[in-house]
């Protein structure tokens, strides 16, 4: 049995007044289809990052589409003389 979306209140009420990239800080919100074609500034944490709701990503959570970790990458050794 899957859980009804929530929508935050407060946000729904911003969400009939809509203005063009209006900024969010709830990411636990679910895409409704009423939302279809708006787009939404997403807080990360950081910084905001641009979501465009399409049909496709309607039933899913706002926060799934703006990433709130930074990718690790392994920092290569550099070579001396002994290890040559």
């Amino acid at each position: 049995m899957k859980k009804p979306d929530y929508i935050c209140p407060e946000f729904f009420s911003t969400l009939l007044s809509y203005k063009p990239k209006q900024k969010v800080f709830r990411r636990n919100t679910s895409l409704i289809p009423y939302m279809h074609g708006k787009t939404f500034i997403v807080h990360n944490g950081i910084t905001f990052l641009s979501v465009s709701v399409s049909q496709d990503i309607i039933g899913h959570k706002l926060g799934e589409f703006s990433q709130t970790r930074r990718r690790y990458y392994f920092k290569k050794k550099k070579l001396t003389k002994k290890n040559k």
